[in-house]
């Protein structure tokens, strides 16, 4: 902390930390795209369950994260998975898979389904824009992150809950009117799974690639993005805004 002119600035040393794994020399993500019908799952299901609680010690055994903990030397691991470090991320949100979306893979808001859905129901665009920044949302009497009002939703619990916040709603609750309203036997999920820099090897690809096919999630895209990227295009810096927007990068 430095003190100026009789104000003092507080310099957030975990972001930058966090920002420099990402973006070393070497570094990378491996990231996957899974579908699976909002039938076969709920959110909290695939976070808990399929991904892991955050902390890998506390994971549900048979999650991603509980077994890259148990097996991380076998798969190749420098140090033992902890809190930070827990092998693999997750979208809390079919909105925050979207965002995210939109951020490591460059879609077009046009051209991703949920972002289509969003737009043909009479949600603003400038208004997604803004949420994917993670503002403060006054709602039911409070004032909340819009992430956290998002989070474990999924794509139908996601759009019911935009279209409250975009406004008024008269006229604007169904999607592709004229069309036959879906079930959620018919609507997707879609959220964003990567590999963590100090994971991302051959061994836990596979093992990460198993386990979601296992359990019936679809992989329908997926790559690599390098830290020279990452860098260059802030899209770290993006992925966790909230802190970004509060850290000063040295």
């Amino acid at each position: 902390m430095t003190e100026k002119r009789g104000s003092c600035y507080a310099i957030n040393g975990f972001y930058p930390i966090m920002r420099e794994k990402y973006t070393a020399k070497g570094a990378s993500i491996h990231y996957m795209v899974v579908e699976w019908k909002e039938s076969l799952m709920p959110w909290p299901h695939f976070r808990l369950k399929v991904i892991g609680a955050t902390d890998p010690s506390k994971a549900s055994g048979g999650s991603l994260r509980a077994d890259i903990l148990k097996n991380y030397e076998e798969l190749g691991l420098r140090t033992c998975p902890n809190f930070e470090e827990n092998g693999v991320h997750a979208s809390a949100s079919a909105f925050e898979g979207l965002c995210e979306r939109l951020n490591w893979l460059g879609n077009k808001l046009e051209d991703d389904s949920f972002g289509k859905m969003l737009l043909s129901s009479g949600v603003a665009e400038k208004d997604i824009a803004n949420w994917t920044k993670d503002p403060q949302i006054e709602f039911g009497g409070s004032k909340r992150s819009l992430f956290d009002l998002m989070e474990h939703k999924s794509t139908t619990e996601c759009h019911q809950l935009a279209l409250k916040l975009s406004g008024d709603t008269k006229g604007r609750t169904a999607v592709n009117v004229g069309r036959r309203a879906e079930t959620a036997d018919d609507r997707t999920n879609c959220a964003l799974v990567f590999i963590k820099p100090h994971a991302n090897n051959p061994a836990v690809r596979k093992l990460v690639q198993h386990t979601l096919t296992r359990l019936g999630l679809k992989i329908t895209n997926e790559g690599e993005v390098r830290y020279d990227e990452m860098d260059s295009k802030r899209l770290i810096d993006n992925h966790y805004y909230s802190i970004a927007s509060k850290a000063v990068l040295m």
